[in-house]
């Protein structure tokens, strides 16, 4: 088994979830006529803030549907993982690193 076998498909959604989100962030700022680090950032921040908004919604709505932030039982109906949010996070590092590829 090669290492990417061992990759959750949950977290392999959130990174390409981030990628995604990274990519649309980078067309958007880059339309806008920001300077090229800008948008560099613009892609990274957006995936940052992706990751971290989904698992704050999971955990509201664990909350609302049973009174407790990450659910009873644990988990239910929402996982919350600070894993999935670094997943999502690190899917924007590769539009960043081809967009400043791209610069140099």
């Amino acid at each position: 088994m090669n290492a990417i076998d061992r990759i959750p498909a949950d977290k392999a959604r959130h990174y390409l979830a981030g990628t995604i989100v990274a990519a649309l962030a980078a067309c958007a700022a880059a339309l806008a006529g920001l300077a090229p680090l800008l948008v560099i950032s613009a892609s990274v921040g957006a995936a940052v803030l992706a990751g971290l908004a989904k698992e704050g919604m999971d955990l509201r709505a664990n909350k609302r549907a049973t009174g407790k932030w990450l659910g009873d039982p644990r988990g239910t109906p929402h996982g919350v993982e600070w894993h999935d949010a670094l997943a999502t996070a690190l899917g924007g590092a590769p539009v960043a690193l081809s967009l400043f590829v791209g610069t140099v």
